[in-house]
């Protein structure tokens, strides 16, 4: 999990862990990569690729 964490977000969970601030920056980073990838139609009810 660790090794996994460390390539997703470029710090190591241990430092996320123990650090308020990575920790805000973290969550940050990964509500904007939601909102992204909600404005691209990756939700299957609102994509463009869905048919009703």
């Amino acid at each position: 999990m660790a090794q996994c964490f460390r390539s997703a977000h470029g710090i190591g969970y241990e430092d996320y862990r123990t650090n308020p601030k990575l920790q805000l920056e973290v969550e940050k980073q990964r509500e904007r990569e939601y909102a992204l990838s909600q404005s691209f139609g990756m939700r299957p009810e609102t994509g463009s690729h869905h048919r009703q």
